[in-house]
């Protein structure tokens, strides 16, 4: 499935900062705990955040969610591009030098939630499906999409590095 049938714009279209941020996303997301790792200070930061995040919130509660339940192998349904995307979208809301700097109140995390928001919107039909499959493996018993899940403990089992996604 190319880049046009996943709705993920191409190269040229994507927010300044998302392309650097997507070239170290391939190299992470080859490796699970860094990934794993990366979601978790994601969730701290958009906990954090979370006001300026209020427009997307349920949004990256799916997203973190996704990227986290492909990390431990537990949905695998999902295109590397969609992946590496998410990946690269998360890469660049907890750097704190992104193009409007984190350090200045409010301003800096507004590119952080419209980098958030774009990727959201090109790899929606992906989350869609993922919230979907987790609807049905907890029976309806969703996870509150108010709140950030609980993070995992350090040393839990998760996916092998898999480069062949």
């Amino acid at each position: 499935m190319d880049n046009a049938e996943q709705n993920i714009p191409p190269e040229k279209a994507r927010p300044p900062g998302l392309n650097g941020a997507k070239t170290k996303a391939e190299e992470i997301a080859r490796d699970a705990k860094r990934t794993s790792r990366l979601v978790e200070e994601a969730y701290i930061k958009a906990e954090k955040q979370r006001g300026v995040l209020e427009k997307i919130w349920d949004d990256l509660n799916g997203l973190l969610r996704l990227v986290k339940a492909w990390t431990k192998g537990d949905y695998k349904s999902v295109p590397w591009q969609t992946i590496v995307l998410a990946v690269a979208a998360i890469i660049y809301f907890i750097n704190p030098f992104d193009v409007i700097p984190d350090f200045f109140p409010v301003m800096g995390y507004i590119d952080d939630a419209a980098v958030l928001g774009f990727v959201i919107a090109s790899i929606k039909g992906d989350i869609d499906k993922f919230l979907s499959w987790e609807f049905e493996k907890f029976r309806g018993r969703s996870p509150d999409s108010e709140a950030l899940p609980e993070t995992t403990e350090p040393g839990n089992s998760e996916r092998e590095s898999d480069s062949s996604d």
